[in-house]
C-alpha cells in the first residue's frame, strides 16, 4: 500500500482535522507520495533484474574461464608428450602413432553468444510462465498466486518444459474435464427440472381439495329459457291445474332435449 500524507501525519502527531481542512493540498501531496512509491518499486525491480542478469553473466564468465584453463592444460600436456616422443625417436626408437586419432582442439565458447543463448532461453521460459498464468486464471477463474520465477526453477529442476510441468502441477486437463462434466450434468438437471415443472403444471395435484379440480361438463347444459312477456301473461291467466300441466310439459321437453 502506498504511503500517504495521513500516515505521515500520524507519525508526526498532526491532528487529522488539519489535513481535512485542506483537501486539495492533501490530494496533491498524496499524488507526489504515490508517484515516489511507484518509482521506488520500479527501481527496486530494475535492481533485482540487473542482479539476475549480472549473475547469469558471471556464471558464463566462470564457465568460460574453466574451459580456457582446461584448454591450456590440454595443450601443455600435448606439448610434453610430443617432446618425449621426439626424444624417443632421436634415440633410435621407431614409434608408429599413425593409428591413434588425435582429438581436435576444443573450440572455445564465446561468452557473448552463451549469454545471448541463456537470455533467449530465459525469455522463452518466462513467456511460457506467462501463458501458464493466463491458463490458470482461465481454468480456475482466479488469479495465479505462485511466483513465475519459482515455477520456472521447479520446471528446470524437474527437467521438464515449463508448460508441461505446470500441467502436471496444476492439473489443467483434469480440471477442464471436471468442469465439462459438471456443465453437462447441469444441463441434464435443468432439463429434468423443466420437465417435472411442466408435468406438475399439466397434472396438478387436487386430491382432497375440490376447489383445485379442473372444470367438468355440466349435467344440465341447457337452461330453461325465460318465458316471453306474452307467455308469462298467458301462464298467469291459466287455472292452477293448467299451470301444473304446462310446467310438467316444459320440464319433459327440456329433459328430452338434454338426452339428445
Amino acid at each position: 500500500m502506498a504511503f500517504t500524507l495521513d500516515n505521515l501525519a500520524a507519525e508526526l502527531g498532526i491532528d487529522p482535522a488539519t489535513l481535512q481542512a485542506k483537501p486539495e493540498a492533501v490530494a496533491k501531496w498524496n499524488g507526489y507520495l504515490s508517484q515516489a512509491d511507484t518509482q521506488y518499486r520500479e527501481a527496486k525491480e530494475s535492481l533485482r533484474q540487473a542482479k539476475s542478469d549480472q549473475a547469469a553473466i558471471d556464471e558464463q564468465i566462470t564457465k568460460f574461464a574453466v574451459n580456457e584453463a582446461r584448454l591450456a592444460e590440454s595443450e601443455s600436456a600435448a606439448a610434453a608428450y610430443k617432446a618425449a616422443l621426439d626424444k624417443a625417436k632421436e634415440s633410435g626408437l621407431n614409434i608408429d602413432l599413425s593409428g591413434i586419432r588425435h582429438p581436435s582442439a576444443p573450440t572455445p565458447q564465446d561468452p557473448t553468444k552463451l549469454l545471448q543463448e541463456t537470455m533467449r532461453t530465459g525469455f522463452t521460459q518466462m513467456g511460457a510462465a506467462m501463458r501458464v498464468q493466463s491458463k490458470f486464471q482461465s481454468v480456475y477463474n482466479k488469479p495465479f498466486v505462485d511466483d513465475p520465477v519459482k515455477l520456472v526453477d521447479e520446471a528446470i529442476a524437474a527437467r521438464m518444459p515449463v508448460e508441461q510441468y505446470a500441467e502436471q502441477k496444476y492439473k489443467f486437463s483434469e480440471e477442464t474435464e471436471k468442469q465439462r462434466q459438471a456443465e453437462v450434468q447441469r444441463k441434464i438437471d435443468e432439463g429434468v427440472q423443466s420437465g417435472v415443472k411442466k408435468w406438475k403444471e399439466d397434472n396438478p395435484v387436487t386430491a382432497g381439495n375440490p376447489s383445485l379440480r379442473n372444470g367438468i361438463a355440466s349435467r344440465h347444459p341447457q337452461i330453461f329459457k325465460p318465458r316471453t312477456e306474452k307467455e308469462s301473461s298467458d301462464f298467469r291467466r291459466m287455472s292452477p291445474r293448467d299451470r301444473i300441466v304446462a310446467s310438467v310439459s316444459r320440464v319433459r321437453e327440456a329433459i328430452a332435449s338434454n338426452a339428445e
